[in-house]
C-alpha cells in the first residue's frame, strides 16, 4: 500500500486483536481505493469539460455564434454550461438585431449618398449651367452696346450698299453684252474648228491615195528588177533605177505613214477643241443666264438694303432697350449665382456626411457578418 498498490489485503484469522487490527488496514484500504477512483473519475469529467468548454469557446471566439455545450455536466459545471449556453443565445440575438440594424443603416445612407450625389451633380450642373449663362448674359450685353454703337453706322453702310448696288446693276449690263459677244467669237470659233476637221478628213483621203500609189510603185520596182535580172548584162541599168524607185517607194510610204500618225494626232486635237468649244459654248451660255440672275438679285439686293436702312434706325433703339435689359439680367444672375454657389458647398458637405455614414454603415455590417447566428 505504501508503494501504492491499493489492491492488497490482509488475510488473518486468529480471533483477537491482530485480526481486528488487519480488518481496520483492509477496511482503510477500500475506503482510500474507493477514494482514488472517485478522484480519477472527476479528473476525467474535469479534463473533458475542459476540452468541451475550450473548443466552445474557441467557435465562439472565431465568430459562430451557433456553438452549444451539448456535454451532460452535474453540479456547479452543468450551471456553467447553461449559463454560457444562455450568453451565446443572447449574443445570436444581439448579432441578428445588429446586423438587421446595420443592413437598414447600410441601405439607408446608400440611399442618402445616391440622392445627396444627385443633388451635388445637380448642383453642379445648375451651377456650371448659370455660369455659362452669366458668361453669355455678359457677351450679350457687351454685344447690345455694341449694337447700339454701330446700329447707325449700319444705316450709313446699307444707303451706301444701296448706291454700290445700283454701280453693280449697270456693271452686270456691261457684262452681260461682252458675254454675248463672247459667245459669237466661240461660235466663229466651233465654225472655223468643224471646217479644218473636213480638210484634215480630206487630206487623210490623200493621203491614202499615196500611200496605195508607194505600194503600187514598190511593186512595180520589184517587177522591174526580176525583168532586169532576166536581161542579164543590158538589165543592170536599169535594175539601178528599180532599185531607186523601190528606195523611193519605201520612203514614200514611210513619209506618208508619219503623216498619216500626225494627221490622226490633229485629228483627236481637232475634236478634243470641239469638244472644248462646245463646253466654252455652253459656259458661255451658262454666264449670261447666270449673269441675267446676277442682276435681277443685285436689284433685288438694292431693294432688301433699302428697307434694311431703314430697319437699322428701329434696331438701334431697340438695341438701347434691350441693353437695359440686359443690364437688370445679367444682376439677377450674380445674385443667382451666388446662391447657387452656397447651395453647391452645401450639397458637398452633405455628400461628405452621407459618405462618411455609408463608410459607417459598411463597416458595422462588415463586423455584424463575422458572426455566425
Amino acid at each position: 500500500m505504501a508503494a501504492g498498490d491499493l489492491s492488497q489485503r490482509v488475510e488473518v484469522h486468529t480471533g483477537d486483536e491482530i485480526e481486528e487490527l488487519a480488518n481496520a488496514f483492509n477496511t482503510m484500504a477500500d475506503n482510500l481505493q474507493a477514494r482514488v477512483e472517485a478522484e480519477e473519475n472527476n479528473s476525467a469529467s474535469l479534463q473533458h469539460a475542459v476540452a468541451t468548454y475550450s473548443i466552445f469557446a474557441d467557435r465562439v471566439a472565431s465568430g459562430d455564434l451557433t456553438a452549444r455545450i451539448d456535454g451532460r455536466f452535474e453540479g456547479e459545471l452543468a450551471q456553467l454550461a447553461e449559463q454560457l449556453n444562455e450568453m451565446v443565445i443572447h449574443l445570436a440575438e444581439l448579432s441578428l438585431d445588429l446586423r438587421t440594424g446595420t443592413q437598414g443603416i447600410g441601405a439607408a445612407a446608400t440611399e442618402i449618398l445616391a440622392t445627396v450625389s444627385e443633388h451635388t451633380a445637380s448642383a453642379n450642373q445648375q451651377s456650371a449651367a448659370i455660369n455659362e449663362v452669366t458668361a453669355t448674359v455678359s457677351e450679350a450685353q457687351a454685344s447690345a452696346q455694341q449694337v447700339v454703337a454701330k446700329a447707325g453706322d449700319v444705316a450709313q453702310l446699307a444707303q451706301d450698299t444701296v448706291r454700290v448696288g445700283q454701280d453693280g446693276a449697270e456693271s452686270v449690263d456691261a457684262i452681260l453684252k461682252e458675254m454675248q459677244n463672247i459667245r459669237g467669237q466661240v461660235e466663229n470659233i466651233a465654225q472655223n474648228i468643224f471646217s479644218l476637221s473636213e480638210q484634215t478628213q480630206q487630206i487623210g483621203d490623200i493621203i491614202s491615195s499615196v500611200s496605195d500609189i508607194a505600194d503600187q510603185s514598190n511593186i512595180l520596182a520589184i517587177n522591174a528588177a526580176i525583168e532586169a535580172a532576166k536581161a542579164g548584162e543590158q538589165g543592170k541599168g536599169f535594175a539601178v533605177v528599180a532599185g531607186e524607185v523601190r528606195n523611193l517607194a519605201e520612203q514614200s510610204k514611210q513619209a506618208t505613214a508619219k503623216v498619216r500618225t500626225i494627221l490622226v494626232d490633229i485629228q483627236k486635237a481637232t475634236n478634243t477643241a470641239v469638244l472644248v468649244t462646245e463646253q466654252g459654248t455652253r459656259g458661255v451660255e451658262a454666264g449670261v443666264t447666270l449673269t441675267q440672275r446676277a442682276g435681277a438679285v443685285i436689284n433685288q439686293l438694292a431693294g432688301a438694303i433699302y428697307n434694311a436702312s431703314q430697319a437699322a434706325q428701329q434696331i438701334s433703339a431697340a438695341s438701347r432697350q434691350q441693353n437695359l435689359a440686359m443690364d437688370q439680367i445679367a444682376q439677377a444672375m450674380r445674385e443667382i449665382n451666388q446662391a447657387t454657389l452656397q447651395f453647391v458647398t452645401g450639397a458637398r458637405q452633405s455628400q461628405s456626411a452621407a459618405e462618411g455614414l455609408t463608410a459607417l454603415a459598411h463597416q458595422l455590417q462588415a463586423t455584424a457578418e463575422r458572426y455566425q447566428v
